[in-house]
C-alpha cells in the first residue's frame, strides 16, 4: 500500500503543490484524508463476517472458531513473543525507513536539475522499481524457501 501509494501520489501531490499551492495541497490532501479516514469505519470496518452472513469454508452453520478470552485478544502478546516475527519485522521497517530517506534525499537532488514535476515522476519511477523488484523476487522464489533468508538476501 504504502509503495503504490508513492507511485501514484507523489507526482499528483508535486502538480497540486505547483497548482494550487503548498498550503492549499496541503490542507486539500489533508481534509480528503480526514474525510477517507472517517468514512472507512462507518461504510467497511464496522462489517464482520458473520453480519455479512459469511462462515468459515466447509462449516454450515455455526461459528467453530475460539472466541478471546474476555481480558482481550492475546495476539498481540503472541506476535511480540515470537522472534522469527519480530525480526521480520524489524528488518522491514529499516529497510522501508531506508527506502523512504532515500528517496527523499534523492528528490532533492534532482529538483534542481531535473525540475520538480519530473523529480517527483522519478521517485514514483524508483518506487515502481521497488514494486516490482518485490515482486518478481516472489513470483520466482520457491514454495519451500526461507523467506527470512530471501529478505536478507534483497
Amino acid at each position: 500500500g504504502a509503495s503504490l501509494g508513492g507511485v501514484i501520489f507523489s507526482p499528483r501531490w508535486i502538480a497540486l503543490i505547483a497548482g494550487i499551492g503548498f498550503l492549499s495541497a496541503t490542507l486539500a490532501v489533508g481534509g480528503v484524508m480526514v474525510a477517507v479516514v472517517a468514512t472507512l469505519p462507518v461504510l467497511v470496518f464496522r462489517h464482520t463476517p458473520e453480519s455479512m452472513g459469511q462462515s468459515p469454508d466447509g462449516v454450515e452453520g455455526g461459528d467453530p472458531r475460539p472466541r478471546a478470552p474476555q481480558g482481550g485478544s492475546p495476539a498481540r502478546r503472541w506476535f511480540f513473543a515470537d522472534g522469527k516475527f519480530v525480526t521480520l519485522a524489524a528488518g522491514m521497517m529499516l529497510g522501508l525507513f531506508a527506502q523512504i530517506g532515500l528517496l527523499a534525499h534523492l528528490f532533492s537532488l534532482l529538483v534542481p536539475v531535473l525540475g520538480e514535476r519530473m523529480a517527483g515522476l522519478a521517485m514514483g519511477g524508483a518506487t515502481l522499481a521497488a514494486i516490482l523488484g518485490r515482486s518478481v523476487v516472489g513470483w520466482m522464489m520457491p514454495v519451500s524457501a526461507d523467506r527470512r533468508l530471501v529478505a536478507c538476501a534483497s
